[in-house]
Order: structure tokens, then C-alpha cells, then sequence
């Protein structure tokens, strides 16, 4: 007569594998990680179908500096020029470029051209719509801004020099050619200038 054993039996390998893998925690992975063998995310092109449309647009900006000064010279150092259509919720950038510093001589005046081209910038439909609908009767409203240095000089002594932002704006395209925008001068922070 056999005796009573005591029936436990010691876990396989393969057991003590699953043991193992059940108590380890599971690593996260690190923010941005790909795997090294994923393809490649393509981003997601404007479809028909998703309230956007690609805006392609060139314009060309004058901008008219004139001295008044029989004895003050002034440096405008290089400017940033940007450019804005519509009004309100429809208001939109056209972008903005780059302008050379130049030196006007007392009782001088300076035309500068400013070319301002936007590619297939993403606008929603209904601002394409309205900018449309708005440049087509020419109620369209164009804004300037102008960021900028700006010296002064007598005889060969220059007395100062402080950055200014110029904003021009509140003209149609139906006026643009009869009436001079609006201007705002700003400097320093605290002093504006209104033309």
C-alpha cells in the first residue's frame, strides 16, 4: 500500500516564463517614439469636404515718407511690413516682408513699394467667401503695419533713435486711390501719433 504523497508539483519553464512576464511592469514609451519600421505619417491635405480653402494672393503695398524738415535728416532702419484684408472675424494675412532702411534728406519725399505674395495659406470658406464677395465690389479693406527704427540727424550728429510701429488702415479698395489710410504712429510704448 502506497502512502499519501503530498501531489505539488514544481512549475515548468514555461510557467515560471509567464510568471515572470506577469509581475514585470509594462514599459511606457517615450514621448514622440516611433517604431523604427513604421512608415512614414503623411499630414493631412485640405480635402473638399473640410471647410477649408487654400488662399493664393500678391499685392503690392506703397508706402509715402515725406520730411518736412528743412534740417533734420531721418534713418529708417529695416522694416517689417505686413498685410491684412476684411474687417472683424473676416480680417485675414496677406503675410509680411522684409524692407531695406534707407535715409531721407530734409524736405525730401520717399515712395517704397512693398510686394506682399501668400500661398496656399488654409482660410475657411466663409471668409473666402466674403473676401471674395468684398473685393468684387471693391469694399475690400486693406491694413498696414510697419515695424521699424527711425534716427535722427543734424549736420552729421544723430540725436536719437527709437522704434516705431506704423499702422494704416480703414480704406477701401473703392477709395484706396482717392484717399490717404489712416495712420497710427506709435513709440516708445506710451506715445501715439494719429495722421
Amino acid at each position: 500500500m502506497e502512502k499519501n504523497r503530498d501531489h505539488t508539483t514544481s512549475p515548468t519553464g514555461n510557467e515560471e516564463m509567464e510568471a515572470e512576464k506577469f509581475l514585470k511592469p509594462v514599459l511606457q514609451k517615450p514621448p514622440g517614439y516611433r517604431e523604427p519600421h513604421a512608415p512614414l505619417e503623411t499630414p493631412n491635405t485640405s480635402s473638399p469636404d473640410d471647410g477649408l480653402s487654400q488662399l493664393t494672393a500678391k499685392t503690392t503695398a506703397k508706402l509715402d515718407f515725406r520730411n518736412p524738415n528743412g534740417k533734420l535728416r531721418y534713418y529708417y532702419g529695416d522694416a517689417d511690413v505686413a498685410v491684412r484684408v476684411g474687417d472683424g472675424d473676416f480680417e485675414t494675412s496677406l503675410g509680411s516682408t522684409k524692407v531695406k532702411g534707407f535715409v531721407e534728406k530734409p524736405g525730401n519725399r520717399t515712395a517704397v513699394i512693398v510686394p506682399i505674395n501668400v500661398k496656399g495659406q488654409q482660410v475657411d470658406d466663409l471668409t473666402v467667401k466674403r473676401l471674395r464677395a468684398e473685393m468684387k465690389s471693391k469694399k475690400l479693406v486693406v491694413k498696414v503695419t510697419v515695424k521699424t527704427k527711425v534716427g535722427l540727424a543734424v549736420g552729421r550728429r544723430r540725436i536719437v533713435t527709437v522704434g516705431i510701429s506704423i499702422s494704416c488702415g480703414g480704406v477701401t479698395l473703392q477709395t484706396l486711390d482717392k484717399q490717404m489710410a489712416k495712420c497710427t504712429i506709435t513709440m516708445l510704448k506710451w506715445i501715439t501719433l494719429h495722421s
